[in-house]
């Protein structure tokens, strides 16, 4: 009994032990261990995915590695519960404008279930894959900053200008609480940034990708309502019908974009694309919806990208005339969700030419670390970038990936360590080359603004705008090229041709900028001569007509015998269908449609285009008129206010694109000397059209 007492001690003795040599021998272990791949996944494992994300855990790691780097260091809150991280390594001279590298805290939502590996576990796979929301975008580069200057600190490097690193919170839900309020506030102003690295993408080629300008994002929000009914009626302006109706348009407008797209013939930041996100309607019972009742009230929601050049009035007009008519019960929501023009009203871009030099220091900082830039592209998705490019201030994209899957937003995203590791490297010398550069804020602004009033043919600022301009120009005259004349026939002064081969006519109503519907006809020449009717109505005998007037002519005898007579719309528009009906001949199957549903509404005017012609020097308002010597005017006089307009699906769809990229086209920018630039090198100015 004693001899096993006497083992069971040596053995607990031998157990202390060895454990008491074992411990110490545990610390150098688990600093062997804090790497920049453990740092990384340390920092990836703390979950800041919305809808709650944890940002004071981010933020305390974070600033645990800004201490052991002897860096400056602040929060900011300017919404609660919502801090901003800001960390600064002071420069030799202050007094130089500062470099900013920003990045953000927050990520989207992962669905565990789809992924391989839990989202927020940072699993190191034996192939270098780490995975984990965030791996891309764009927990990466924030650790990347600080990598890059632990490697400098180590190497004793001492930078001439400040250089900060900021991390925002609400990024991916629009930067309202977070890089918006903090661009605005004297904090920023303090910091006297001349220039910024924001996030990029990761490329799958050898290249890196660099972005100069994002999209604008918008938010669509379009309501229909209509008359409840039975399911089995049969009926007009319907609430779902109305919805559609709008629908339908957008889709075709869409679809006109996407194939430049698909084709190759832009890239997909280069267009403007509205993609549907949500519908809503129906009769809600406990089982699902009322199948056998129509609904009074329909919703959908939209997405759009402006590109910078985008013109946000035009499709603001656009929107209203054309997808949500208000005719036809119509309301819509626009969410602007940022800016899309700097403090002088101009795109927010940043130029990638000769007349940045940061740009110039930046492409030879990538090319001295081994790598190469890829051609300079719009971001389609949006990032805080566009906050400080509205202060004027250069920001570029970047994010040093290459050879990676773009997986930002997607199931199972992840980032080979080898990249992560030759990332940060790429940013030491990025650090290094921007620090001795010579250029004040100020310069740097003039440079990234472009001036635009200068006339100067050697202004490279103006060159490089109006070569954007230009190719969107190029991609969106091949996007409407289907919707235009191309088969070599006449073209007739206020005729259109369909997508689907019909052709349209419409008029400019007197002293008005807007315009009234004369129809859709199977062939240019009808509609011409409805065009022609009108004109006659308005102008008289001294009309220039598409067929010059003689006595055989087959609407002369619809002419009004005085030249000083006035026509209603509704008027002008019966004349003009008869006189492209008495146009036709027995072989010919031509249908004008400018008489709609007798159930429908709208107004019988249309927006203006530069198609037609211009010259026309109307009589006078509509304000009173009489009664044309017509056979087809058989009303009596009434005011245009109280007329009985009729509504035409044909009409609300007809091009309102007819204005040029400049000027009010959807592709604007403002420069008078601009366009006269763009005429004296263009022999040809193709003009929108869309259906």
């Amino acid at each position: 009994m004693a001899t096993l007492h006497c083992l069971q001690f040596l053995i607990i003795h031998l157990t202390i032990h060895l454990l008491s040599v074992s411990l110490p021998s545990a610390t150098p272990q688990h600093q062997e261990q804090d790497t920049p791949i453990t740092r990384f996944q340390s920092y990836l494992r703390i979950n800041t995915a919305h809808p709650q994300p944890h940002y004071s855990s981010a933020v305390s790691f974070l600033i645990s590695q800004a201490h052991s780097l002897g860096l400056h260091y602040q929060t900011l809150e300017f919404s609660p519960g919502k801090p901003l991280l800001l960390l600064t390594w002071p420069g030799s001279n202050p007094s130089l404008p500062s470099l900013l590298f920003n990045s953000h805290l927050d990520s989207v939502p992962a669905e565990p279930s789809k992924w391989l590996h839990p989202p927020f576990s940072a699993v190191l796979t034996p192939d270098g894959k780490i995975f984990a929301r965030g791996a891309q975008d764009d927990k990466c580069i924030g650790m990347q900053y600080i990598e890059a200057i632990r490697n400098l600190k180590h190497q004793s490097f001492t930078p001439t200008r400040t250089i900060h690193v900021s991390y925002v919170p609400d990024e991916e839900i629009g930067g309202l609480d977070g890089a918006a309020k903090f661009v605005q506030s004297k904090h920023f102003d303090d910091l006297n940034v001349g220039f910024m690295l924001d996030e990029g993408q990761a490329s799958p080629g050898d290249e890196f990708r660099v972005f100069y300008a994002d999209r604008s994002p918008w938010g669509l929000k379009i309501k229909a309502m209509g008359q409840p009914g039975h399911g089995s009626r049969m009926y007009d302006n319907s609430a779902m019908e109305n919805l559609m109706k709008s629908i339908e348009v957008m889709s075709r407008f869409r679809e006109s974009q996407f194939d430049m797209v698909k084709a190759g013939k832009a890239a997909n930041s280069e267009v403007i694309s509205v993609n549907p996100v949500y519908l809503k309607a129906g009769v809600a019972t406990v089982s699902g919806f009322a199948m056998n009742v129509q609904p009074s009230e329909a919703e959908a929601g939209f997405d759009l990208r402006l590109p910078p050049t985008a013109n946000p009035e035009e499709i603001k007009r656009r929107i209203a005339e054309e997808w949500v008519p208000a005719i036809r019960n119509m309301s819509y929501e626009i969410i602007e969700k940022g800016p899309i023009r700097d403090h002088m009203g101009h795109p927010l871009m940043t130029l990638t030419n000769a007349s940045n030099p940061w740009w110039l220091v930046f492409e030879q900082a990538i090319t001295s670390a081994g790598g190469k830039l890829a051609k300079p592209e719009i971001l389609a998705s949006t990032t805080d970038a566009r906050y400080i490019r509205q202060k004027g201030i250069p920001v570029l994209g970047f994010s040093p990936m290459t050879n990676t899957p773009i997986l930002l937003h997607d199931h199972n995203e992840h980032l080979q360590d080898t990249v992560y590791m030759k990332g940060i490297k790429v940013y030491e010398t990025v650090i290094r080359d921007l620090i001795p550069i010579i250029v004040g804020r100020d310069e740097a602004q003039t440079q990234t603004h472009m001036d635009l009033a200068s006339s100067s043919p050697n202004n490279p600022s103006k060159v490089e705008i109006l070569e954007m301009v230009k190719r969107e120009q190029k991609i969106q005259t091949e996007a409407s090229k289907g919707l235009m004349q191309s088969d070599g026939k006449k073209k007739y002064k206020g005729v259109r041709m369909r997508s689907w081969g019909s052709w349209v006519s419409e008029i400019r109503a007197p002293n008005q900028k807007t315009r009234i519907w004369l129809g859709s006809y199977s062939t240019p020449e009808a509609a011409a001569r409805a065009y022609d009717a009108a004109l006659l109505c308005l102008k008289g005998s001294s009309a220039n007509l598409n067929f010059p007037l003689t006595s055989s002519s087959s609407h002369s005898h619809f002419i009004p015998h005085d030249d000083h007579t006035l026509m209603s719309p509704k008027s002008i528009q019966r004349l003009a269908a008869a006189a492209a009906n008495s146009f036709v001949d027995n072989a010919s199957t031509t249908t004008p449609s400018p008489h709609p549903p007798a159930s429908a509404s709208s107004s019988l005017v249309s927006s203006p285009s530069d198609q037609i012609d211009d010259d026309v020097s109307l009589i006078s308002s509509f304000g009173a008129y009489t009664t044309a010597a017509s056979a087809c005017d058989d009303h009596t006089n009434e005011p245009l206010s109280s007329m009985d307009y009729w509504y035409s699906l044909d009409a609300l769809q007809s091009p309102k694109y007819a204005d040029q990229m400049f000027g009010g086209g959807l592709f604007d920018i403002d420069s008078t000397q601009m366009i006269d630039a763009f005429y004296e090198e263009s022999d040809d100015i193709r003009l929108w059209s869309f259906c």
